[in-house]
């Protein structure tokens, strides 16, 4: 391995990944179709809490083809929990696209991976590089954090500008015939070692090269602005229940579009919210009363959003039956003045296993009741 003086750094980064690496299920082999799964799913989630939904995925579609034929609502489901549910929208897209496009082959080339849905500059580099072993950069939080402190860059890495420049550098170190192994390497040293706030210095392969380590400056760096902060949303939500099933509502666009939910609306206020949901309740259910008796309730956050939810109690009488009937298109107050259309259906218990939930949804359901699983005459 040729290597110019400011490569020398690579030579202990490589020997240390080589004893050290994890041990993932997607780096039993260099399998694009996994690489490419793992990396959309590690976007927003962290290593551990990936390696048990990787292995379930990869039960459920093991290849591109599987993916491809299944529904969205298989998709979603399989993908329940991991939050950011655009990214299974969009594997599931490009699993079509591949399939349509490229013989159901992954494409071997990075702009062709960029003009798949979900895929941007980074998800593309890591799967040329790790895939097909091709000097393309991956630079990710973990490298610019690595490479801010390995050449002291005092620039503010959530500047387009610093992430250039860092960028470029990643990619003149790329040592040819080593890109699978050194930007994974990158990825162990800056989960492991190189860390956010307690970077462990003493144990890191390449502290003798950090300049950042030798101005002692390795706890000042990176520079980062504060992130933006979340949104407050009140949430208002309706848990209706006759002989065992349960209301759910589906969304045609918005952050959960296509999942199912309890019935619910957005709103700027407590009160707002239940007059909103009385209403949206009264025109889909007649003889439904919404009580003011809050079930449960719970917080959630999104990348942009920190919902504050309140389940509230509905009554029905006891002669009406409505659990026949599917609700669609029905207008769906938003927070920032919009609407949406939603569908609402009767499931029962037995087979709320089906519907791909939000975590958040989930959670209140378990609260409400001990298990989801009961029997059929569970009470809630």
């Amino acid at each position: 391995m040729e290597l110019n003086s400011n490569q020398m750094f690579v030579t202990s980064l490589l020997a240390w990944y080589w004893e050290h690496k994890r041990e993932l299920p997607w780096r039993e082999d260099r399998n694009p179709y996994k690489i490419w799964v793992s990396e959309i799913m590690l976007q927003q989630t962290r290593v551990e809490a990936v390696r048990s939904y990787f292995e379930k995925f990869m039960e459920i579609f093991p290849t591109v083809q599987d993916l491809a034929e299944a529904t969205e609502q298989e998709v979603l489901k399989a993908w329940e929990g991991l939050g950011y549910y655009s990214r299974a929208r969009n594997l599931h897209k490009a699993a079509k696209k591949i399939i349509l496009e490229h013989s159901g082959i992954m494409p071997n080339d990075y702009f062709l991976l960029r003009s798949l849905p979900g895929i941007g500059e980074y998800t593309a580099g890591a799967i040329m590089s790790i895939a097909y072993n091709q000097s393309f950069p991956a630079v990710d939080g973990n490298a610019l954090r690595v490479f801010s402190r390995l050449y002291c860059i005092f620039e503010d890495i959530t500047k387009n500008k610093t992430k250039t420049i860092i960028t470029k550098i990643v990619t003149g170190d790329i040592p040819e015939g080593f890109a699978s192994d050194f930007n994974q390497s990158i990825m162990d040293l800056g989960s492991n070692i190189c860390i956010p706030r307690t970077p462990r210095c003493d144990v890191c392969p390449i502290s003798s090269y950090c300049l950042a380590y030798q101005e002692g400056q390795q706890t000042a760096l990176p520079i980062k602005s504060n992130n933006r902060r979340q949104k407050p949303v009140m949430v208002a939500s309706a848990l209706v229940y006759q002989d065992n099933r349960l209301l759910l509502e589906q969304r045609s666009s918005d952050l959960l579009a296509n999942m199912w939910q309890l019935p619910s609306v957005e709103c700027e206020d407590e009160e707002q919210g239940w007059m909103l949901l009385e209403e949206k309740l009264i025109q889909q259910v007649p003889n439904a009363r919404l009580t003011k008796h809050v079930i449960t309730h719970g917080e959630h956050i999104f990348s942009h959003l920190h919902w504050y939810l309140k389940v509230y109690k509905v009554e029905l009488r006891e002669d009406t039956d409505y659990t026949d009937y599917i609700y669609e298109k029905i207008p769906t107050y938003l927070s920032d003045e919009d609407y949406t259309t939603s569908s609402m259906k009767w499931i029962t218990l037995c087979d709320i296993d089906k519907y791909p939930m939000p975590k958040i949804f989930l959670t209140m359901l378990e609260r409400t009741r001990p298990s989801l699983k009961g029997g059929e005459n569970s009470e809630f």
